[in-house]
């Protein structure tokens, strides 16, 4: 009723009103902002995602979102929200679990990685490497003789050109990440 009569008074919609509403899970008030002014509906997207607001992420998407999908999943999993990263999968969109496990074996959600796996993601090591999460390197190392993609990162931040090598013949293909890490 307050946002309502604020408007009726002339206020005007900005990004702060938008930011609040999502990220703070205001469904009703996402739904009047979009009819009123959906300039910022993408990156509402995005705040709900931080707030894990998985219904306002949908809402938005429904009426209209068209940008920043891969940011709302990385967002979403960099603050542990599963749920979003299993609406992704219903969703279609595949082609971001390699970037999601990488951020969810970064920041050691264990449960988002296994999931990221599941869904056909095989990039992911050298985060936890890089932060020393033994949980996390522990489970890498159980996967090290089915994801080869994995290995050949490892090769090439290790210099280790013969293990890169036979991580190509097992079918590695990480062929540009393996490259990024080299350099």
């Amino acid at each position: 009723d307050i946002v309502k009569l604020c408007k009726s008074w002339g206020a005007n919609i900005f990004r702060w009103t938008w930011e609040e509403a999502a990220y703070y899970g205001r469904y009703d008030i996402v739904k009047l902002l979009i009819e009123w002014d959906d300039r910022y509906i993408d990156r509402g997207m995005e705040w709900a995602a931080e707030g894990g607001h998985i219904d306002i992420i949908r809402l938005c998407k429904e009426n209209g979102a068209t940008r920043h999908f891969k940011w709302v999943l990385l967002t979403a999993v960099e603050d542990g929200h599963i749920e979003i990263v299993k609406m992704y999968k219903e969703w279609g969109f595949d082609k971001w679990f390699d970037d999601a496990m990488e951020k969810a074996a970064g920041c050691g959600h264990i449960e988002i990685v296994k999931l990221c796996k599941e869904y056909g993601a095989v990039t992911f090591g050298w985060a936890a490497r890089n932060l020393k999460n033994q949980d996390m390197i522990d489970l890498l190392d159980q996967w090290k003789d089915t994801h080869y993609d994995w290995m050949m990162i490892e090769a090439a931040l290790d210099g280790d050109i013969e293990l890169l090598k036979e991580s190509k013949d097992k079918g590695a293909v990480a062929y540009n990440k393996a490259l990024k890490w080299a350099a």
